[in-house]
Protein backbone atom coordinates (compact mmCIF):
# COMPACT_ATOMS: atom_id res chain seq x y z
CA UNK A 1 0.00 0.00 0.00
CA UNK A 2 1.41 3.22 -0.78
CA UNK A 3 0.25 4.91 2.04
CA UNK A 4 1.92 2.40 4.22
CA UNK A 5 5.01 2.61 2.48
CA UNK A 6 4.97 6.48 2.69
CA UNK A 7 4.79 6.42 6.78
CA UNK A 8 7.01 3.81 6.64
CA UNK A 9 9.75 6.26 4.34
CA UNK A 10 8.85 9.31 7.16
CA UNK A 11 9.19 7.35 10.31
CA UNK A 12 12.42 6.09 8.82
CA UNK A 13 13.53 9.90 7.99
CA UNK A 14 12.78 11.14 11.65
CA UNK A 15 14.58 8.09 13.24
CA UNK A 16 17.60 9.28 11.25
CA UNK A 17 17.21 12.51 12.19
CA UNK A 18 16.64 11.58 15.87
CA UNK A 19 19.95 9.05 16.12
CA UNK A 20 18.02 5.94 16.32
CA UNK A 21 14.75 3.79 16.63
CA UNK A 22 12.82 6.15 18.98
CA UNK A 23 10.23 3.75 18.92
CA UNK A 24 11.84 0.89 20.94
CA UNK A 25 12.23 3.36 24.21
CA UNK A 26 9.41 6.21 24.70
CA UNK A 27 6.61 5.84 22.49
CA UNK A 28 5.03 8.92 21.17
CA UNK A 29 1.50 9.52 21.11
CA UNK A 30 0.79 7.41 24.24
CA UNK A 31 0.30 7.92 28.03
CA UNK A 32 2.88 7.19 30.67
CA UNK A 33 2.33 6.75 34.54
CA UNK A 34 4.54 8.51 36.84
CA UNK A 35 6.05 7.26 40.01
CA UNK A 36 4.42 9.76 41.41
CA UNK A 37 0.96 8.57 40.08
CA UNK A 38 0.12 11.13 37.68
CA UNK A 39 -0.72 10.34 33.66
CA UNK A 40 0.78 12.59 30.90
CA UNK A 41 0.89 12.12 27.51
CA UNK A 42 3.64 12.10 25.16
CA UNK A 43 3.60 14.75 22.25
CA UNK A 44 6.96 13.74 20.90
CA UNK A 45 10.84 13.15 21.06
CA UNK A 46 13.60 16.04 19.88
CA UNK A 47 17.06 17.04 20.21
CA UNK A 48 18.35 19.15 23.06
CA UNK A 49 20.05 22.39 20.42
CA UNK A 50 22.62 22.67 23.06
CA UNK A 51 23.87 18.79 23.51
CA UNK A 52 21.94 17.37 21.14
CA UNK A 53 20.58 15.26 23.64
CA UNK A 54 17.18 13.08 23.24
CA UNK A 55 14.55 14.91 25.05
CA UNK A 56 11.16 13.67 25.72
CA UNK A 57 7.97 16.42 25.47
CA UNK A 58 4.98 15.41 27.32
CA UNK A 59 2.07 17.02 29.36
CA UNK A 60 -0.30 16.41 31.95
CA UNK A 61 -3.55 15.04 31.43
CA UNK A 62 -4.91 16.49 34.69
CA UNK A 63 -4.90 20.50 35.35
CA UNK A 64 -1.64 22.50 36.84
CA UNK A 65 -0.96 26.16 37.81
CA UNK A 66 2.54 26.16 36.65
CA UNK A 67 2.68 24.01 33.73
CA UNK A 68 1.04 21.46 31.00
CA UNK A 69 4.02 20.91 29.09
CA UNK A 70 7.09 19.56 29.99
CA UNK A 71 10.58 18.39 28.48
CA UNK A 72 12.95 15.79 30.12
CA UNK A 73 16.04 14.12 28.78
CA UNK A 74 14.70 10.93 27.28
CA UNK A 75 17.32 8.56 30.07
CA UNK A 76 15.70 10.54 32.79
CA UNK A 77 11.94 10.06 31.56
CA UNK A 78 13.16 6.23 31.38
CA UNK A 79 15.25 5.74 34.36
CA UNK A 80 15.18 3.09 36.62
CA UNK A 81 14.33 4.85 40.54
CA UNK A 82 15.37 3.38 43.62
CA UNK A 83 12.95 3.03 46.31
CA UNK A 84 11.21 5.91 47.83
CA UNK A 85 8.31 6.51 49.97
CA UNK A 86 6.93 8.60 47.55
CA UNK A 87 6.81 6.23 44.87
CA UNK A 88 2.82 5.78 45.55
CA UNK A 89 2.74 3.04 42.71
CA UNK A 90 5.29 0.90 43.21
CA UNK A 91 6.77 1.26 39.41
CA UNK A 92 10.33 0.57 38.89
CA UNK A 93 11.17 3.17 36.34
CA UNK A 94 10.26 7.08 36.93
CA UNK A 95 7.81 7.04 33.47
CA UNK A 96 5.96 3.77 32.81
CA UNK A 97 3.88 3.22 29.56
CA UNK A 98 0.16 2.29 30.69
CA UNK A 99 -0.21 -0.96 28.91
CA UNK A 100 -4.38 -0.93 29.18
CA UNK A 101 -4.48 2.48 27.66
CA UNK A 102 -4.04 1.17 24.28
CA UNK A 103 -5.14 3.60 21.72
CA UNK A 104 -2.93 5.98 20.09
CA UNK A 105 -4.19 9.34 20.19
CA UNK A 106 -1.84 10.94 17.46
CA UNK A 107 -3.38 11.99 13.90
CA UNK A 108 -2.33 9.36 11.30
Amino acid sequence: DLHKAIRRQRQMCIRDRLGGNFMENVKIGRVYRHFKGNYYFVENVGLSSETHERVVIYKSLYDRDDSNIWVRPEKMFLEEIPERPDNITGQKHRFELCKDIEKNYLPK
